[in-house]
C-alpha cells in the first residue's frame, strides 16, 4: 500500500516530525514549491476589560502581524461596529514582526454588537479582516446570605440594587434557597454564624460551575463549622481574635485584582479602621493571595481558589462598630472587582472548520428544541450537539460552520449569544520547508518508509505512475523481439 501526499509543506500546518507512521505503508511526498510571497495579517483582537457595557469607553487591541521580507510603512487599521467605522489607528512593521494597535471607542448599543477590524494588503487576503462579537448588555447576578449581624445588610443593597449591571437577590441564613445558586455569579456569605455542611455541599457543587464566594465572619461563630468549611474551601483557617485597633496599612497595587482602580497610588490614603479582627493561619498547602492588609501584616482581605471558583475571605466582621469597611470608599471597588472578577471572558471570535466548543449560562431555560446557530446574513443554520450541565449549555460546533462572518445562537426561539467565526491564522504564515529540510526531518526521524519525490515540473501523473508501477519496458521487448525476427529472417535469406 502506498499513500501519495502533495503538499506545499507549510510550517504552520504540516507536522512531519509528528507523524507516526505504518511502517507496513511506503509514503511518497510530493512537495510543491511555493511562490514566495508577503503578507500583513490581523491575527487577534481582545478587550482590556472582561465587560462590556453601553454608554462606556472601551479600548480594543488588534495585533497585526508582517509576515513578509518587506517593511510596512504607515499601514492603517479600520475598525468597524455595527457596520459603522468608528476608528482608524496605523503601524508600522518590519519584516518577521507583530505590532499592537489600539482603538477607543464608545459603546452606543446595548445587547449584540458585530464588528471587525479590517487592513488591506495583497495578494492573500483572506486574513486581512478579523469579525468579532460581543454582548453589551450582560448581568451579573449576586446572592447576598444574611447571617444575624445585619447592619451591613443595606450597605450591599445600596451597591447592587439599583445598578442595572447586577441581578441581585438576598436571604436569611435561616432561609436559604439553594436553588438560586446555579443563577448567580457570586454568593456573599455575611456573618453567617453557622456555616452548615448542607450549605458547604453546594457551594461546592456552585464553585464547579464558576463565580466567586465571598465569606464575612460574624463575631461571634460556630468556630468548628467554620474551619470544617475554610478547609474545605482551601482557605486559611480563623485563629484567635485580635482586639487591637488597626488601620488597613496595604493595598495590593500588583495584583491584577486592584488593577486599574487607582489612577495613581497615594501614599496617605485615609484607610478603613479595624477595631477586631480573627487571625488568618495558613499551611504550606494553602494558596491564598493578601488583598489587604492591616498594620500587623494580618490580611483583612484575600483570595484563593477552589474548582473554578475565587474565594474571597474577610478576617473581621463588617458591623459596626467593629469595622468601617461598609462606609469606606474603598467598599464599592473592591465588591465591584469580585463581581467583574467572577465573569469568564467570552470569546470574541471562533475559528471556522473545527469542532468549537461554547458555554453559556442556561438561565433556567428547558431544552424543549435543540439550539441553532444561525448566520446574521445568510443562508446558514446549523444544529450544533448540545448538553446541559450544571445549568450551563454547552455547544458543540461539529466543524459545521465553514464560511466566516456573524452569527447568533438562538435557544427555544431566544437569541442567547452572538458568535463571530474567522479562517483559522495558522496558514497566514506562509513559510513553507524546503526539499533539503524535509529531507533531514525524515533521516532525523528514521522515517524509512517516506521518500521524497522530486517535483521537476513534468507530468505527476506519469511521475505517480512510474513510482506505483515502475518503468514499463514491455513495448522496448516486443521492438526487440521483431527486430530479432527480422533479422532471423534476413540471415536465413542471405545465408541460404
Amino acid at each position: 500500500r502506498k499513500i501519495y501526499t502533495v503538499s506545499d509543506a507549510q510550517k504552520s500546518t504540516f507536522d512531519l516530525q509528528g507523524l507516526k507512521p505504518d511502517t507496513t505503508v511506503q509514503m511518497l511526498l510530493v512537495p510543491l514549491a511555493a511562490n514566495l510571497v508577503n503578507n500583513v495579517y490581523v491575527d487577534t483582537v481582545w478587550f482590556e476589560t472582561p465587560m462590556q457595557q453601553k454608554g462606556f469607553i472601551q479600548k480594543l487591541h488588534a495585533k497585526i502581524v508582517n509576515n513578509g521580507k518587506a517593511d510596512v510603512e504607515a499601514g492603517s487599521a479600520k475598525l468597524y461596529l455595527n457596520k459603522k467605522q468608528i476608528a482608524l489607528s496605523s503601524f508600522s512593521l518590519k519584516p518577521g514582526s507583530a505590532q499592537e494597535v489600539l482603538f477607543t471607542f464608545e459603546c452606543k448599543e446595548s445587547g449584540f454588537n458585530y464588528g471587525s477590524v479590517k487592513i488591506e494588503d495583497y495578494p492573500v487576503t483572506f486574513d486581512d479582516e478579523l469579525f468579532f462579537a460581543f454582548n453589551s448588555k450582560m448581568n451579573i447576578g449576586v446572592y447576598l446570605i444574611q447571617g444575624k449581624e445585619q447592619s451591613s445588610a443595606n450597605a450591599f443593597e445600596s451597591l447592587f440594587k439599583n445598578d442595572s449591571i447586577f441581578k441581585f437577590t438576598s436571604s436569611s441564613e435561616q432561609n436559604i434557597s439553594y436553588s438560586e445558586f446555579k443563577n448567580n455569579d457570586v454568593i456573599i456569605l455575611n456573618q453567617l454564624s453557622d456555616l452548615s455542611s448542607g450549605l458547604i455541599s453546594e457551594l461546592t457543587k456552585f464553585s464547579l460551575q464558576g463565580g466567586a464566594i465571598v465569606i464575612i465572619p460574624a463575631e461571634e461563630i460556630k468556630t468548628e463549622s467554620y474551619q470544617t468549611a475554610l478547609i474545605a474551601f482551601g482557605l486559611p483557617v480563623l485563629g484567635a481574635k485580635d482586639t487591637v485597633s488597626q488601620k488597613v496599612d496595604k493595598v495590593e497595587m500588583t495584583s491584577d485584582f486592584y488593577s486599574g482602580v487607582f489612577e495613581k497610588p497615594e501614599d496617605r490614603l485615609n484607610l478603613p479602621l479595624v477595631n477586631q479582627h480573627y487571625a488568618l493561619i495558613k499551611n504550606s498547602k494553602t494558596d491564598f493571595e493578601a488583598l489587604l492588609s492591616l498594620q500587623n501584616n494580618a490580611a483583612f482581605l484575600g483570595r484563593g481558589r477552589f474548582n473554578n471558583s475565587s474565594t474571597y475571605l474577610f478576617s473581621a466582621p463588617f458591623a459596626l462598630p467593629i469595622s468601617n469597611f461598609v462606609k469606606h470608599a474603598l467598599f464599592v471597588p473592591s465588591f465591584y472587582q469580585i463581581c467583574f472578577k467572577s465573569l469568564k471572558a467570552t470569546p470574541l471570535f471562533y475559528p471556522v472548520s473545527s469542532n468549537v466548543y461554547i458555554q453559556i449560562k442556561n438561565e433556567g431555560n428547558v431544552q424543549e428544541q435543540p439550539p441553532h446557530i444561525k448566520q446574521l446574513v445568510g443562508p446558514i443554520d446549523v444544529i450544533p450537539s448540545s448538553r446541559i450541565i450544571n445549568n450551563r449549555l454547552n455547544i458543540y460546533t461539529q466543524n459545521q460552520i465553514q464560511v466566516p462572518g456573524f452569527y447568533e445562537l438562538l435557544f427555544n426561539r431566544n437569541s442567547l449569544l452572538p458568535l463571530a467565526f474567522n479562517f483559522s491564522r495558522n496558514e497566514s504564515d506562509l513559510e513553507c520547508y524546503s526539499r533539503e529540510e524535509l529531507q533531514k526531518i525524515i533521516e532525523d526521524g528514521q522515517f524509512n518508509n517516506i521518500q521524497l519525490i522530486e517535483d521537476d515540473k513534468s507530468n505527476l501523473t506519469e511521475q505517480i505512475k512510474r513510482g506505483s508501477m515502475g518503468q514499463p519496458l514491455w513495448k522496448l521487448f516486443i521492438i526487440l523481439a521483431l527486430g530479432c525476427i527480422a533479422l532471423e529472417l534476413t540471415l536465413l535469406r542471405i545465408l541460404k
